[in-house]
C-alpha cells in the first residue's frame, strides 16, 4: 500500500467517525432552519470529501473498486425509482434538493446516503466498525444528556417552545429526538447482555437508561409507542432463545391488549377509517387544546392516498407533498385545530413515498426494507442484533412521522456497518482505467472544490435570507433589503428568497409612500410650495418617488418570478397576494391584482377556507358586496365553525 492510499484510507475512516459524531450534534442559530439544514449540509460536505479520498485510491490503483453487497439489487431499484420520480416531478428543483425547510429527502440527499453506504462497505474493515459504534453512541449520549438538562430548564430562555416540557435537544423536535434515540436504544441493551464483565455491563445498562429517560422527556406518542414495542420485541427475543414456546403464552396477552385498544388500532389504519367525519366532529366537540394527533394524521393520510391514486406510477415528484396536498386536501381539515398549517410531509413515510413517488417508488422502498430484513436476520452478534432492532424502530417511527437526517443516516448505514462486520465473502466490481496520476489529481482537486462550494453557497444564502427576514420584523428596511438581495444574488433561482425579497420591497414601498405623504409636515413652517420645487425639499421628494417606483417594480417582478419558478407552491401565491395588498395601500388598483392571485390560489387549493374568506374581504374592498357574500358563504360551508366568516355574513 502506498503512502497516498494509506492517507486516503485514514481520511475516509476519520471522516466517517466525524459524520457519526457531529451530525446529530450540529445546529446553527443564524440559519432559517436551525437543525436539519445544517445537518444536511454537513452530510453533503463529508460525502464530497469521502468520495474525493475514495477517488484518490482509484487514481493511485488505476482501478475503480466498489464492494458488492447483498442489497445491491434493491438499492439499484430504489435509486431508479427516485430518479424516475424526479424526472417526472412537477418541480424538479424541489425533487433534487428537497422541500425548503426540510431539505432532506430529495434525490441529492438519497445519492449522498448511497455513496456513504458503498464508501463504508468498500473502505471499512471489521476493526474500524467498533470505533464507528463508539462515535455513534458517544454522540447520542451527549444528545440525551443535553435533553435531560433541557427538561430541567438549562436553555428554556432560548426557545419559543416549552422545551422543558417536551425536550428536543440538538435534534430539533421531540418526535425526531425520540425516533433518533429509539433507534439506538436496543444497541446498549444487547451489548449489556453480551458483556463479559460487570463494569461494561453496568456502563451499557446506564447508557440504555439515559436514552430511555430522555425518550420519556420528549413525551412523543410515536416515540414512546415505538420504545414499548421494541423493548417488548427485545424481551421476546431473549426469552425466546431459552424458551422456544414462549410466544404461545404471550400471544393471548398481545391479542387482549389489541382488543382493549381497538380504537387506537382503527386510528392508525393506513387505508383509512370509515367514520373519519364522525371522529373529526367528536374531536371538535370534546377538544381541549389541540386536535387528536392521530385524527389529524388520518385526514392528512386521506389526502396522501388520493394523491397516490391520481399519480399511481411515479407520483408528483420527490418532496412535493407540500404543494400537491392542497389540491386534494379534505374539507375535514378545516375542522381541525391545525387547519391553517402547511403540511409538507404526509406524517407517514410510506404514504409520503406513495404520494411523491407513486406505487413504483413505494414498492421499491418496501422491497429495499424487506430485502434488508431477510438478509439481516441471518447475521448474528450483539452489535448486529442491536442495530437490527434499532432499524425496526425506524420502520415504526416512520409510520407515524417521517425520517430526518440523523435517522436517515441510520437507515442506510446501519446495514453497511453490519455487512462490514459480517464474514461475507469479499466480492468487488472492478473497472480498470489508465490515467496519468497528475492529470487525475489536476481534475479531482478543482472538481472537489467546486462541489464543496455548492453547500457553502447554500449556507451563505440561507443566512442572508434569514437575516433579511429578521431585519424586516424590526422594520430595519435597508438592512433587510440588503440581506435579501444578497441571498437572491447567491441563489437566484430559489423561489422562497425571491418571494421574501418581494415582500420586503412591498413593505418598504408602503413605508416610503407613507413618509412621502407626511413630508410637507416635517419641513420648516415657513416652507412654501414654491420653495419645495427647488432645493432640498424637491430633491427629497424626487428621490423618494424614484425609490418608490423602483421598490414597486422590484416587488412585482420578484413575486411574479417566484411564482413562475414554482407555480405549484401555494405559499408563493399567498406571498404574491400579500405583496399586492401592501402595494394597494399606495395604489388601490393592486387590490384587483390581489383578487386575481387569490383566485388562482383557490383553484390550486379549493378547500382552503381562509383563502376563500380573504377573497371575500378583498371583494368587499372593491365594492363587490354580493360577490363577497358568496365567498363568505362558501368559507362557512367549508368550515362551519369559521367565526370570522360567519360574522361577515351577519352584516
Amino acid at each position: 500500500m502506498s503512502k497516498l492510499t494509506h492517507y486516503a484510507d485514514k481520511t475516509i475512516e476519520y471522516l466517517f467517525y466525524a459524520l457519526f459524531f457531529f451530525v446529530p450534534l450540529l445546529l446553527w442559530p443564524k440559519t432559517s432552519e436551525v437543525f436539519e439544514f445544517n445537518k444536511m449540509l454537513l452530510v453533503y460536505v463529508i460525502t464530497i470529501l469521502i468520495s474525493a479520498a475514495w477517488v484518490v485510491k482509484w487514481i493511485e490503483a488505476k482501478k475503480i473498486t466498489i464492494r458488492r453487497t447483498p442489497l445491491d439489487l434493491p438499492i439499484a431499484i430504489f435509486l431508479t425509482s427516485q430518479i424516475l420520480s424526479t424526472i417526472f416531478s412537477i418541480d424538479t428543483h424541489t425533487s433534487l434538493w428537497g422541500y425548503y425547510s426540510r431539505f432532506h429527502g430529495g434525490l441529492i440527499s438519497t445519492i449522498a446516503y448511497l455513496l456513504l453506504y458503498y464508501a463504508l462497505v468498500t473502505n471499512f474493515t471489521r476493526d474500524k466498525v467498533s470505533f464507528a459504534i463508539y462515535s455513534i453512541i458517544s454522540s447520542a449520549a451527549l444528545v440525551a444528556l443535553y435533553g435531560i438538562l433541557e427538561h430541567f430548564g438549562i436553555d428554556k430562555h432560548l426557545w419559543v417552545q416549552d422545551v422543558a416540557s417536551r425536550v428536543f435537544s440538538t435534534i430539533g423536535q421531540p418526535n425526531w429526538l425520540s425516533a433518533y434515540l429509539v433507534a439506538l436504544l436496543p444497541l446498549p441493551i444487547f451489548l449489556a447482555v453480551e458483556a463479559r464483565d460487570n463494569n461494561h455491563r453496568l456502563l451499557w445498562a446506564l447508557l440504555a437508561l439515559l436514552f430511555a429517560i430522555t425518550i420519556i422527556f420528549t413525551k412523543s406518542q410515536s416515540g414512546l409507542a415505538a420504545t414499548g414495542l421494541i423493548l417488548a420485541a427485545v424481551a421476546l427475543y431473549f426469552v425466546g432463545r431459552k424458551f422456544k414456546f414462549v410466544y404461545l403464552f404471550i400471544l393471548p396477552f398481545i391479542l387482549l391488549a389489541t382488543i382493549l385498544k381497538w380504537d387506537f388500532v382503527v386510528k392508525i389504519n393506513p387505508f383509512g377509517v370509515p367514520n373519519l367525519a364522525a371522529l373529526v366532529k367528536a374531536d371538535g366537540t370534546n377538544r381541549v387544546g389541540g386536535s387528536d394527533s392521530m385524527i389529524i394524521r388520518q385526514v392528512v393520510w386521506q389526502g396522501a392516498r388520493k394523491l397516490g391514486a391520481k399519480n399511481p406510477l411515479f407520483g408528483t415528484g420527490l418532496e412535493t407533498f407540500g404543494y400537491t396536498y392542497f389540491t386534494v386536501r379534505p374539507a375535514l381539515h378545516n375542522l381541525l385545530s391545525e387547519w391553517e398549517f402547511l403540511y409538507n410531509k404526509a406524517h407517514n413515510e410510506y404514504l409520503n413515498f406513495l404520494a411523491n413517488t407513486g406505487f413504483v417508488g413505494l414498492i421499491a422502498y418496501l422491497l429495499l426494507i424487506g430485502w434488508t430484513l431477510v438478509w439481516w436476520a441471518q447475521i448474528g452478534g450483539a452489535i448486529s442484533r442491536g442495530l437490527l432492532f434499532g432499524y425496526l424502530s425506524i420502520l415504526i417511527t416512520n409510520y407515524f412521522g417521517f425520517s430526518v437526517v440523523p435517522v436517515a443516516l441510520f437507515f442506510f448505514l446501519f446495514p453497511a456497518l453490519v455487512f462490514t462486520l459480517s464474514k461475507s465473502k469479499e466480492r468487488y466490481i472492478s473497472l480498470n482505467f489508465s490515467i496519468n496520476p497528475y492529470l487525475g489529481f489536476l481534475i479531482l482537486i478543482p472538481l472537489t472544490l467546486y462541489l464543496l462550494a455548492i453547500p457553502y453557497r447554500q449556507w451563505r444564502a440561507d443566512i442572508a435570507y434569514n437575516t433579511g427576514r429578521q431585519y424586516l420584523t424590526l422594520s430595519a428596511y435597508k438592512q433587510s433589503l440588503n440581506s435579501l438581495t444578497k441571498a437572491v444574488s447567491i441563489s437566484p433561482n430559489e423561489p422562497l428568497f425571491l418571494a421574501q425579497l418581494a415582500e420586503g420591497q412591498a413593505i418598504t414601498a408602503a413605508a416610503v409612500a407613507a413618509q412621502l405623504d407626511s413630508l410637507p409636515a416635517t419641513l420648516p413652517a415657513d416652507a412654501t410650495p414654491s420653495a419645495l420645487q427647488a432645493g432640498a425639499g424637491a430633491d427629497l421628494v424626487a428621490s423618494g418617488q424614484k425609490l418608490l417606483a423602483e421598490l414597486q417594480a422590484g416587488a412585482l417582478a420578484n413575486s411574479d418570478k417566484a411564482v413562475n419558478l414554482n407555480p405549484q407552491h401555494t405559499n408563493l401565491y399567498k406571498s404574491k397576494a400579500k405583496v399586492e395588498l401592501y402595494l394597494a395601500t399606495i395604489d388601490p388598483r393592486y387590490n384587483r391584482q390581489a383578487l386575481k392571485t387569490l383566485e388562482e390560489l383557490a383553484a390550486l387549493s379549493p378547500t382552503d377556507a381562509k383563502v376563500v374568506y380573504n377573497l371575500g374581504l378583498i371583494s368587499d374592498q372593491l365594492g363587490e358586496t354580493k360577490k363577497a357574500q358568496e365567498y363568505y358563504r362558501l368559507a362557512v360551508n367549508l368550515k362551519p365553525d369559521y367565526d370570522a366568516a360567519q360574522a361577515m355574513l351577519k352584516e
